[in-house]
């Protein structure tokens, strides 16, 4: 499935905008981007961030440019998984290779 970014709070990973291909893997690890939702004022709001840590059955999320922790969620809440992409460092330095590769 694909799903249409809003914001920035996974800049520079994943910019406003952007189209993320996202599959169901039931399988949620520390550093996975993952898509969920949660009850916001009776609505239903879509969030894409990356798994912070687990702790028991919950899972702490964080947006990469976001400078605090989301509430915990659980594995329920979790629609699917955007893969490829695990660390910060690996896109730094793909990055970096792109600017580096000869024309």
């Amino acid at each position: 499935m694909e799903i249409n970014t809003f914001g920035n709070s996974m800049n520079p990973t994943i910019r406003d905008k952007s189209v993320c291909r996202c599959v169901v893997t039931g399988n949620y690890e520390k550093e996975d981007i993952v898509s969920y939702w949660v009850l916001r004022e009776n609505k239903i709001i879509n969030i894409l961030h990356r798994i912070h840590n687990k702790e028991g059955e919950q899972y702490i999320t964080l947006g990469d440019n976001n400078g605090r922790l989301d509430e915990p969620i659980t594995e329920e809440q979790i629609i699917c998984e955007v893969p490829n992409i695990k660390t910060k460092l690996i896109n730094v330095i793909l990055n970096k290779i792109r600017w580096l590769k000869p024309k």
